[in-house]
């Protein structure tokens, strides 16, 4: 009996393991060889993580520089509007308009929904870029 409880425990471990896996990687970006982790979260059930997936794909071919500061400097891509809090935006455009933003001080992305889904994934790369550029910008000179 002890035997066969220790098989089904060390299954149940397995099992519970690639679940956990399978879960982290559907929901985040990684690769292994470039020690890039992104958690990508979306609020409902519209999601354009598969897009954003492939942005970051098209980043990293065109672009091994800005891929590898992504990478770095990048921690979360979260979709949702900014709320105006965006330090960048001039006061005509309001955060709800925008394509996506950066919020100083932080390593997250933020990319609007309604904005996303009618961009390519060269176009959202571009945002990748320029948004993970300010990250960059802050952490290595704090302003």
């Amino acid at each position: 009996m002890g035997d066969q409880l220790k098989k089904n425990l060390k299954r149940l471990v397995i099992v519970l393991v690639i679940v956990f896996l399978f879960l982290t990687f559907s929901f985040s970006y990684f690769s292994l060889f470039d020690s890039c982790y992104i958690k990508i979260k979306e609020p409902g059930l519209a999601s354009r993580k598969s897009e954003i997936k492939e942005a970051i794909k098209y980043l990293k071919i065109t672009d091994r520089e800005a891929y590898k500061n992504f990478c770095r400097y990048t921690n979360y891509i979260i979709e949702t509007s900014c709320m105006g809090s965006d330090w960048h935006l001039n006061e005509k455009i309001r955060g709800q308009d925008s394509a996506g933003c950066y919020i100083k001080g932080s390593k997250t992305i933020y990319l609007n929904p309604l904005i996303l889904k009618s961009l390519s994934a060269e176009e959202i790369s571009d945002l990748l870029k320029k948004y993970s550029n300010l990250s960059k910008e802050f952490w290595e000179t704090g302003l």
